[in-house]
């Protein structure tokens, strides 16, 4: 339905002088930053038009909503990059994929053993967990890394992650951090973003992100047997930032290599995937 509207649409007089590329691609990239906005408004001002008691579940309840949405611009835009919901075909490149994220969540939460609260709280977290993950990839990796390729795909890596990092910045606001902190989650979920990108050209499968993302989201609802650090002093601020900041560009440069990994991949299955070179709507 989607193509038939835009073909439709560029055929038409009122189309005028956007039935050309430049436009075409400036139409879309506004299309991507307004979209953008709104998920991040969604995000952060949920909470204010909720009820008291519901005001934990606002995260949770945003991310529906942007699921839903982030479904309905895939099937309304690029409706045949859908096939990105079927099931990942069981071999060595999955597994590799799955070792990486579990490398990565290692090297994240290795120090911080995590403990079970209580049944239906590790319940309700593992459903949160994939809800957040569906949502969040779905439009990250699922409609807006795809809108963008038409750029480039590097391009397309590169923005879709920042965009991505941007995403968490409501989450730093739920749990009051500071400036600091704020920082450290969004370059974090920024290389982070990378490393999904390359796993998703890598399985061409929103799922494995989706787990992969559970995994490094499970902080938020499973509690660790041993405190957190104190907040640090002005003093102790520096050797911090440059740990975190060695820690991303180590996982952007993971992630890049991920990329250039699922590129050649996709470059392998192009004879049976007519998506390949179409990057989102042309």
């Amino acid at each position: 339905m989607g193509i038939k509207f835009e073909e439709a649409f560029l055929n038409s007089p009122v189309s005028g002088s956007m039935n050309n590329e430049p436009m075409r691609k400036l139409a879309h990239l506004v299309l991507i930053v307004a979209t953008s906005a709104l998920m991040l408004s969604i995000l952060h001002y949920l909470d204010r038009f909720l009820p008291h008691r519901w005001a934990e579940q606002s995260y949770f309840l945003g991310d529906s909503i942007i699921a839903l949405l982030a479904l309905g611009l895939i099937k309304f835009f690029i409706p045949r990059r859908l096939v990105m919901l079927r099931i990942p075909k069981f071999d060595l490149k999955l597994l590799f994929c799955l070792f990486v994220g579990l490398f990565i969540f290692s090297l994240n939460y290795g120090g911080f053993p995590l403990h079970l609260v209580s049944w239906r709280r590790s319940i309700w977290g593992i459903i949160c967990l994939l809800g957040i993950g569906f949502a969040e990839e779905l439009f990250s990796r699922g409609f807006v890394f795809n809108m963008l390729r038409k750029f480039g795909d590097w391009r397309a890596v590169w923005i879709s992650s920042a965009a991505f990092g941007a995403m968490h910045i409501p989450y730093v606001h739920i749990a009051k951090a500071n400036l600091m902190n704020t920082f450290i989650q969004v370059s974090n979920a920024t290389a982070w973003g990378v490393v999904i990108c390359g796993i998703y050209l890598i399985t061409n499968s929103i799922w494995p992100c989706i787990i992969f993302h559970a995994f490094n989201d499970s902080m938020m609802f499973f509690e660790v047997k041993q405190s957190l650090p104190t907040p640090p002093t002005p003093g102790s601020i520096w050797p911090r930032l440059w740990w975190d900041f060695g820690s991303t560009l180590f996982f952007i440069l993971i992630g890049a290599g991920l990329v250039y990994y699922g590129l050649w991949c996709e470059k392998r299955r192009a004879p049976n995937n007519p998506l390949i070179k179409e990057g989102g709507l042309r």
